[in-house]
């Protein structure tokens, strides 16, 4: 199973825990990063599923930092369900804080403001968060028939705005540029601690998608019977 998200601290734990039945992909930020980088290693190495994770914003009042969402649905500018098969594996995985639900792919990153708006098409008991990458990745995935599933780990509430608007210290490439980010600190550097939270809260994120992923591998590959769900 390929293991793909947009930055090494989003694989970086579940990489620690050495699972020998996936591999990872890093991809940078963003739709057209997401889709390059997978076709290009689809090209190389074949994968019998893709898994893609990472960190969203919540776009459910009831979603908390640390929270899981699995998406039934990813919508973008494609749209597309998850694997029933990766699906149902997940659903076999006991996890605090784990919800199904709706994956939204934008391509900025989106404040408060932002998510405010998205939230306004989901019903109040509605499960859902916005991200960067997923619906490319779904695309990629449907064009060389491989099961897909997105499973994304909340870093910002609804009502929660960076400290930063990260979208203005993204390169050319569209990945968001530490030398940027610390022109902007230092300009305002009232938001430093706003930033190190944020840094907290993304390490807590990441632990949890490789405790989640990790049992979700158990679940898709017994190695007692030998068998594979996919």
């Amino acid at each position: 199973m390929l293991v793909v998200a947009a930055l090494s601290r989003e694989l970086k734990p579940l990489i620690k825990r050495g699972n020998p039945h996936m591999t990872f992909l890093e991809t940078g930020e963003g739709s057209a990063n997401a889709a390059r980088s997978l076709r290009s290693h689809l090209k190389q190495q074949r994968a019998r599923a893709v898994l893609g994770i990472g960190f969203a914003g919540a776009l459910s009042s009831a979603l908390r930092v640390g929270d899981l969402i699995i998406a039934r649905e990813v919508r973008g500018s494609s749209s597309s369900a998850g694997s029933e098969e990766l699906i149902g594996a997940a659903a076999q995985v006991h996890a605090r804080g784990c919800h199904f639900g709706v994956s939204v792919t934008i391509d900025k990153i989106a404040g408060a403001r932002d998510k405010r708006e998205l939230a306004g098409g989901f019903g109040r008991d509605e499960m859902a968060c916005v991200e960067m990458e997923s619906s490319a990745l779904a695309l990629v995935c449907a064009e060389n028939s491989i099961p897909f599933l997105a499973i994304r780990c909340i870093t910002d509430e609804l009502d929660q705005d960076f400290p930063l608007d990260f979208d203005t210290c993204r390169d050319e490439r569209g990945n968001v540029s530490l030398a940027l980010v610390a022109k902007a600190v230092l300009r305002r550097p009232m938001v430093l601690p706003s930033l190190l939270d944020l840094g907290r809260r993304s390490s807590l994120c990441a632990e949890r998608l490789a405790g989640f992923v990790e049992q979700f591998g158990e679940v898709v590959f017994d190695s007692e019977r030998g068998r594979r769900i996919v």
